[in-house]
């Protein structure tokens, strides 16, 4: 049976020559530790003994410069003879060039540099001084004040005391470092043994726990994919499953915001599943969006934008908001074609595994939201009028029930209003069954238009409809009724020389019934009223008739 580690497994097929090998490199390795460990601590010694020997020497630069710097002034003090500034040029021109040196040679050492800068400032105060001095006897003639004198004195021995603290610190450096490269050797030797222990941890620990670990990894990225490919296949609808791909991207990926975009079922439209509120801006930019603005959808592969190598082909969709961060879209395919697409935005570079969990999980829930999809639609066709594009006779049947029970829990009204247009035998005798068919089909759009969007409006059968109103009472529906009723007189059909009528029965629940069938015949038993008492006219239950027939012009409903 064979070995679950690969790394027990690998060692077992080695041959003699790779076995051998690893301990000859293993010596090879300490030999080489070892000269490391004899030859650090002597170059550390030297390169410190050099280090401290050259800050030593620029320190007593810097004293020697300022030194001359002073013969210089005072001697040009005394005579007013311009051959004493050349001494204190070049001393000034050497100050400088130890200054630097100094620093260089300490290498970020805080305190040296430190007290290089003090002495800095107070030969820069001497220097200030010792120029007004130079310039009363440039204007003046020879002589100075013995105030001037002593204030050059005081900064001169200001500065003796700070370059000695300077020495003094270089040599405290010198000690220092001696002392440890006393403590090297040992340290070394320590260092050795640790390197030969991590050596041995490199070769035969760390490839087992990383074996391990990927293993680890990928039975967790094994049992979240099945988890989700699980959840998918229980989801009712897709959207739901759309939300549950969004759900399952951002709990791998933390910090991403995953979007679902889907081509609307005219095909010439992007549209987002779930409106999420981190998700405004981009369904703002979806607007109106065609499905080739998409790159992924548009060339059916992979497109990454926001890193640091901008894309030949930039995506409008995912480079419009930069604070996003980078982003991520990959198509969804069925069977070639592509039906959609997941847009990642992160705030970070997605890592090789990070890139492919977007990749198997949208593959994984491709066909599944395909077969949602097309069982969606073929949902939607059952439960549509071909003719007319209204609910059909089941779909009305289905939404009765569901409105009357939502009425009855909360307590509110319901008011059915049930329409036939009238004469239609008529219409379909003398102008044929297609002059029918588009006048049914108007009648169609012309109560649905007049609905608001919590209505509902479908066809019960012939050429007879219903409407739904929740929250409307029976008066509410009579008005209803007669903006409707006015809007089909206004109607005109091509090669029709007649008025296209309609009467209207209206019940209301729980006045006019206590359930869907009680309700549906009060609506139906107004109609027949409406009917007998000469059509083309609207009749509530309980009521008498309540509008005659107009024979005024009047403006269609909109």
């Amino acid at each position: 049976m064979p070995s679950t580690s690969p790394p027990l497994s690998r060692a077992a097929d080695r041959s003699p020559a790779e076995r051998v090998r690893l301990p000859i490199l293993l010596l090879v390795a300490g030999v080489l530790l070892a000269a490391l460990a004899v030859w650090a601590p002597a170059a550390e010694q030297r390169a410190s003994s050099e280090r401290t020997y050259e800050l030593t020497r620029s320190g007593q630069l810097m004293l020697t410069a300022m030194l001359d710097q002073e013969t210089g002034v005072r001697g040009y003090l005394l005579t007013a003879d311009r051959r004493f500034l050349e001494p204190y040029g070049r001393g000034r021109a050497a100050f400088d060039g130890a200054e630097r040196e100094v620093l260089r040679e300490a290498g970020g050492d805080a305190e040296i540099s430190g007290l290089v800068a003090e002495s800095a400032r107070i030969a820069s105060d001497w220097q200030h001084e010792a120029s007004d001095a130079v310039e009363h006897v440039r204007r003046h003639g020879a002589g100075t004040t013995t105030s001037t004198a002593l204030r050059r004195k005081a900064l001169m021995d200001r500065f003796r005391a700070s370059n000695a603290k300077l020495i003094k610190a270089v040599d405290d450096r010198r000690r220092d470092a001696l002392a440890r490269s006393e403590v090297m050797p040992v340290v070394s030797i320590l260092l050795l043994a640790a390197a030969g222990i991590a050596i041995g941890w490199a070769v035969v620990v760390r490839p087992r726990r990383r074996v391990a670990e990927e293993q680890r990894l990928a039975r967790r990225y094994a049992a979240e994919q099945r988890e989700f490919t699980e959840a998918l296949q229980m989801t009712g609808n897709e959207d739901e499953a759309n939300e549950l791909l969004e759900r399952h991207l951002e709990r791998s990926l933390p910090g991403s915001d995953a979007l679902v975009l889907r081509r609307n079922n005219s095909d010439n439209r992007l549209e987002v599943i779930s409106a999420q509120t981190s998700a405004d801006g981009v369904i703002e930019i979806l607007e109106g969006a065609e499905p080739r603005a998409c790159i992924a959808i548009r060339y059916g592969r992979a497109h990454r934008q926001g890193g640091s190598t901008p894309p030949l082909v930039p995506c409008d969709l995912c480079g419009r908001d930069p604070a996003a961060g980078e982003a991520t879209c990959v198509p969804s395919l069925v069977g070639g074609q592509v039906i959609g697409s997941v847009l990642v935005r992160h705030p970070h570079p997605l890592s090789d595994a990070e890139d492919a969990r977007i990749g198997d999980s949208v593959t994984q829930a491709a066909p599944i939201l395909a077969n949602l999809r097309t069982l969606a639609k073929a949902e939607r066709q059952a439960a549509t009028d071909a003719l007319t594009g209204m609910a059909n006779a089941r779909a009305v049947q289905d939404t009765l029930k569901r409105m009357v029970a939502q009425a009855l829990r909360t307590g509110g009204p319901l008011t059915a209003v049930m329409v036939d247009l009238d004469h239609f035998k008529q219409l379909n005798d003398v102008y044929g069954h297609e002059r029918g068919n588009e006048a049914l089909a108007a009648v169609g759009q012309i109560l649905t238009a007049g609905v608001r969007v919590s209505d509902f409006a479908g066809r019960y059968g012939g050429e007879e409809f219903i409407l739904l109103l929740p929250d409307t009472a029976r008066e509410g529906g009579v008005v209803l009724a007669e903006k409707l009723r006015r809007a089909l007189g206004a109607l005109v059909l091509a090669d029709v020389d007649r008025t296209i009528t309609a009467s209207f029965g209206v019940a209301s629940l729980p006045d006019d019934g206590i359930d869907a069938a009680t309700l549906v015949r009060a609506a139906d038993r107004a109609l027949y009223q409406a009917k007998a008492d000469g059509r083309d006219r609207v009749v509530a239950a309980q009521m008498e008739r309540v509008m005659p027939p107009s024979t005024a012009s009047v403006s269609p409903v909109t």
